[in-house]
């Protein structure tokens, strides 16, 4: 089984960073190693990191960088955007003492990065630029002036990194590779997509490095492309598969002598679908009927289940269940259960039990199976937890969020996008936008939003995977909740509600005899008894908060339902 995870997250600046982590270094990832924790919940990554300077903290020659996530035989967990590291990233590292002795075992200096991807700023030899998802800095002099000034005195400098040297040999060998154009300008990532790129100067052996602009990283660095990716390559033509982490931005090429070029015009990147990394091969996952109902059962935790953003969360789900088909529903029952692990619980709450890293606002973890069918490991959905940060100043309302506010709904959407399957992208007018501001409201899903989750639903609903059943559409009705919703007998108005007196009309020959609501979670309100025949009823939902309900209506013809939003 594997797990992939992924988190919206707000700036911490460079000064807050310095100030709060115990460590801030230089250095360059040697080797990788993986394990479970002491409680068999997560998998870890073991980064042993080269140390080249020190800006605060103790000094080393060497350190160990845990990040979560990682494959251990046929089991993964994959947390990108929290941080991923590979062998030979060099940059400068944030970060605290790791105390926790069932993930840092019996090892000394080990340490884990202060606020997840934000905390490594990696240094970009081909951009002369050293960058995190946030901001950019010149190379070297600039950026470790600026540390300097946080941390009040000089670094130590432990070994040479000869970066500068690498600077003036890419800069005399840049410029020569030239891309005149793409085989698309609009594509999507991660969907097995093959893209052509034309030009001249490629040279004649395929190198690992065509990179697109990282999503993760906001586009501010490139993310290359593995050698099982790269399919063909010549002196005027490359063929490649999309990676799930390519954003919107310029392409990159180097070439096998080592010169670098990129486009000049932009690949734009509608969508991006989460793959699973494994033995260097990207591999597409699809969901299951979990629940043996056709879907997938959400378990919210009892304290987040009583707190203000239950009705919120429930229009996320909505949004996704209604206009991608995915069948998601959430348990009348709720649990004990506080922080993400691999228990079979598909778990949403807040982090109080396990906090997330500062400015993290929330993380969906996906863990799934696989299967070996055709020579071909196959990977499916099998659990997934949503964590929200319960420190952030979150708008539960339907209104926009006030200064300094975060919009809970807008986060949820996005978080449950990544439970869709779907990864980050470079747009900030959809909600898989890789970060999102104070004060503002994404929770409208876009076309291209929509037409992301589609495709992922279609092969889940389509194509059993690993003899599991496939999972079924859902049970939505695509009608807007904005709109009067009609049927041959029964209409309800205002919809919207905002008096407090909701109209009721049944059509001729049908007579109402009971209405029921139900919050967006199934969770009963009040029910009444309606005795008059005379067409049309009133009912009283001045007691109901803003949000989205359910009407269920007993007529002498039988029940109906019925969307309502109370604003």
């Amino acid at each position: 089984s594997a797990t992939f995870s992924q988190e919206l997250i707000l700036e911490l600046s460079l000064k807050d960073q310095v100030s709060f982590a115990s460590n801030v270094l230089e250095g360059e990832v040697l080797s990788s190693d993986t394990f479970w924790d002491a409680e068999y919940n997560n998998i870890y990554t073991r980064h042993r990191v080269k140390v080249y300077r020190v800006f605060k903290g103790s000094s080393y020659e060497e350190i160990y960088v845990v990040t979560e996530g990682g494959v251990i035989g046929l089991q993964a967990e994959v947390v990108s955007n929290a941080l991923e590291l590979r062998k030979g990233d060099h940059g400068v590292f944030i970060l605290n003492e790791l105390t926790n002795p069932q993930i840092r075992g019996e090892l000394t200096n080990t340490f884990k990065p202060l606020s997840g991807i934000q905390s490594f700023y990696k240094y970009s030899v081909e951009l002369n630029k050293v960058a995190n998802v946030f901001k950019s800095y010149n190379m070297a002099s600039q950026f470790h002036t600026k540390i300097e000034s946080f941390t009040g005195v000089n670094s130590v400098i432990i070994e040479d990194s000869n970066l500068e040297s690498s600077i003036i040999n890419n800069r005399m060998n840049s410029s020569t590779p030239v891309i005149n154009s793409f085989s698309s300008t609009n594509t999507t990532a991660g969907t097995k997509t093959i893209l052509t790129i034309n030009g001249s100067g490629f040279g004649t052996t395929a190198m690992p490095s065509v990179g697109f602009c990282d999503a993760n990283y906001g586009g501010a660095l490139f993310y290359d492309v593995t050698s099982t990716q790269l399919l063909s390559w010549n002196d005027t033509e490359i063929h490649v598969e999309i990676p799930d982490r390519a954003g919107t931005g310029a392409v990159r090429i180097v070439n096998d002598n080592n010169q670098t070029g990129f486009s000049s015009t932009d690949l734009i990147i509608d969508f991006a679908q989460i793959n699973l990394d494994y033995n260097n091969i990207a591999y597409q996952t699809q969901h299951i009927d979990s629940n043996n109902s056709g879907g997938f059962t959400w378990d919210m935790n009892t304290d987040f289940y009583n707190s203000s953003a239950v009705d919120a969360y429930a229009r996320a789900l909505e949004a996704w269940s209604c206009q991608s088909g995915i069948n998601w529903d959430v348990s009348q029952s709720t649990t004990t259960v506080g922080a993400s692990a691999n228990d079979g619980i598909n778990v949403v709450t807040f982090d109080d039990a396990s906090p997330l890293p500062p400015s993290v606002l929330g993380r969906c973890t996906s863990r799934y199976s696989g299967c070996v069918s055709g020579g071909e490991v196959k990977w499916y959905v099998e659990e997934m937890d949503i964590v929200f940060n319960n420190a952030i100043n979150w708008n539960f309302s339907i209104n926009p969020p006030a200064n300094n506010e975060i919009d809970f709904e807008s986060v949820a959407v996005h978080e449950l996008g990544h439970g869709q399957q779907l990864g980050h992208v470079i747009n900030d007018s959809e909600v898989m936008h890789f970060s999102i501001s104070a004060n503002t409201v994404s929770r409208d899903l876009s076309e291209n939003d929509i037409e992301g989750a589609n495709d992922v639903h279609n092969r889940s609903s389509t194509i059993t995977i690993c003899s599991q059943p496939v999972m079924e559409d859902s049970n939505c009705s695509t009608l807007s909740i904005n709109a009067v919703v009609l049927n041959d007998s029964i209409s309800i108005f205002p919809n919207p509600v905002s008096s407090g007196m909701l109209n009721i009309k049944s059509g001729q020959n049908n007579f109402i005899n009971k209405v029921t609501v139900f919050n967006a979670i199934g969770k009963r309100m009040f029910d009444k008894q309606l005795s008059s025949n005379n067409g049309l009823e009133q009912l009283n939902v001045s007691s109901l908060n803003d949000g989205l309900y359910l009407l269920e209506i007993q007529t002498n013809s039988g029940t109906i339902k019925k969307k309502l939003l109370v604003k």
